[in-house]
């Protein structure tokens, strides 16, 4: 499980209602790990 706040933005910016689900892909990008492929199930 993952804990996530706001200020983690670079990783996550979808807005998130607790009970949701997303999938991702993780990449290493300029300013270090970001997210891609960001869907909410």
């Amino acid at each position: 499980m993952l804990a996530l706040s706001g200020r983690q933005c670079n990783l996550f910016c979808v807005s998130l209602a607790e009970g949701d689900r997303v999938t991702f892909d993780v990449e290493d990008g300029p300013k270090g790990l970001q997210s891609s492929n960001v869907v909410k199930t």
